[in-house]
């Protein structure tokens, strides 16, 4: 009864946190710094994440903040893997809330892309998303993994965000209506592809 009223406590004031971050205006190194203060009982109690239908081989985004910047829960499901992909318009910071997660870089040369490097990061871990750094991300993890993105954008959609196909050496830039960093969306979730 008394960890059900801590949990119940901490949510109700992680939701207040986020809301005042609303009426603050508040910048992006400050949304990190106040929302990356919680873990993944506090957001599970505030966002029921352990309800949410999470597929495996594809992982599920859930925006919690847009303003100045946005916040966004990632729940990874089993065996999932992101399509190798950019953010060219933005930067960020991931903390990893539940499972493990790897990271895997790319850098474009004259060709194409090319593989750069990778590492691992594990529950309570924070790591950078670079301005025009293209990578990848993998659960580790038997279970879903959980992980909070803080962007330095106000934009929650997926919108020009290019993916990129190493084997068919394709380029894909997504729309508002891609849900996902996936080369298995419908059609009219990508701008445009481009075979090279």
């Amino acid at each position: 009864m008394i960890m059900k009223t801590i949990f119940k406590n901490k949510s109700h004031e992680l939701v207040s946190c986020i809301e005042n971050l609303k009426i603050n205006n508040s910048d992006y190194k400050h949304v990190a710094s106040e929302l990356f203060k919680y873990d993944f009982n506090d957001y599970n109690a505030a966002f029921t994440i352990n309800q949410v239908n999470v597929p495996e081989g594809s992982y599920v985004r859930l925006p919690i903040y847009a303003d100045k910047c946005c916040a966004i829960l990632m729940l990874w499901g089993i065996n999932n893997k992101t399509a190798i992909h950019d953010h060219l318009n933005y930067d960020g910071l991931i903390k990893v809330l539940k499972g493990n997660l790897t990271e895997i870089s790319y850098i474009e040369d004259e060709n194409f892309i090319k593989y750069e490097g990778e590492g691992i990061a594990s529950e309570g871990a924070i790591f950078p998303e670079d301005l025009g750094g293209i990578h990848s991300v993998v659960n580790n993890s038997s279970e879903i993994s959980v992980s909070l993105h803080i962007y330095h954008t106000p934009q929650t959609s997926l919108k020009g965000v290019r993916i990129f196909d190493i084997e068919n050496k394709k380029v894909a830039v997504l729309n508002d209506k891609a849900t996902s960093c996936s080369w298995n969306l419908p059609e009219d979730n990508y701008a445009k592809i481009t075979q090279l």
